[in-house]
């Protein structure tokens, strides 16, 4: 069987996680930088508005996280669907 294997795509799920990630570490760092630079500091509500957007933001991340497991499982049984009953089937023809 050609292609990637799954601890590849394992991996590359993981390195685009990685990247998500620090892209919105990125963004919420931009957005403390003008609430610091405030006088008097960051106000409590933009600190739970923050707050609650880091806690999307995990959500969000382990939602992910299932649906890539879900979609790696969905290829391996397409593979092996593949495999035995196209590959298979051609040849018992």
């Amino acid at each position: 069987m050609g292609g990637i294997s799954v601890s590849g795509r394992l991996q590359d799920c993981r390195n685009m996680r990685l990247k998500a990630l620090f892209k919105n570490l990125e963004i919420v760092y931009s957005m403390l930088i003008p609430l610091k630079k405030k006088e008097g500091g960051m106000q409590m509500d933009e600190a739970g508005r923050i707050s609650e957007l880091l806690l999307e933001n995990a959500k969000l991340k382990d939602d992910n996280d299932m649906l890539q497991n879900i979609i790696a499982q969905m290829r391996v049984t397409l593979n092996r669907l593949i495999i035995n009953y196209v590959v298979d089937g051609n040849e018992t023809m």
